[in-house]
């Protein structure tokens, strides 16, 4: 009977809950990954995470596809649910997380990407910290996010200066958000 109580407790406490959720997807049961390799007509194709508010939904996958001239690998975002302009946002090859290297092994970009409710700014986004080196040698810091800016249309926004990473790392401990992990990129001559 105690169980039946706290189960019972659960399912109101999590109907009642409306925040966006992070979802670890495990399984390609959930999400249709040869739909989306085929809609962006990858070579391979890799789920890295989802997250849900409401009826949308982003999903996320790390992608390649072999150009003529080159390999384009990046992350792909993938909104399912009654969103307008989706084809806009699926048009987007993102950056990869971590550290790019030039020919001199010199670290040149680093990137950090976040996703989830982050930031009580910008709640179920995906959010890339990034800090680009110049000619000049200075460093050049931005963010820029992904979310969903009223209830029917998702943004995408370029920022530079700091976004409090603080308040993610806190919002990462309590389940919030998640981290994608980063590469180690060199670039080629």
């Amino acid at each position: 009977m105690r169980i039946l109580n706290f189960l019972i407790l659960i399912l109101l406490l999590t109907s009642c809950h409306r925040k966006a959720t992070i979802k670890n997807v495990d399984s390609e049961k959930t999400v249709n990954l040869a739909t989306i390799k085929t809609y962006f007509k990858l070579d391979s194709v890799r789920l890295l995470g989802s997250m849900d508010k409401d009826n949308k939904r982003i999903v996320i996958v790390y992608g390649d596809r072999s150009l003529p001239t080159y390999k384009d690998q990046g992350l792909f975002l993938y909104p399912l649910g009654p969103v307008p302009h989706l084809d806009s946002l699926r048009s987007f090859i993102f950056s990869l997380p971590g550290n790019e290297y030039d020919m001199l092994d010199s670290l040149v970009y680093q990137s950090r990407v976040f996703y989830g409710s982050c930031t009580t700014k910008f709640p179920f986004s995906v959010i890339w910290l990034q800090k680009e080196k110049l000619e000049n040698g200075n460093w050049q810091t931005g963010y820029y996010v992904v979310n969903l800016e009223s209830q029917d249309k998702f943004s995408l926004r370029l920022n530079e200066g700091d976004i409090n990473l603080n308040e993610i790392l806190d919002n990462i401990k309590q389940g919030k958000c998640k981290e994608i992990p980063g590469l180690t990129i060199h670039l080629d001559p």
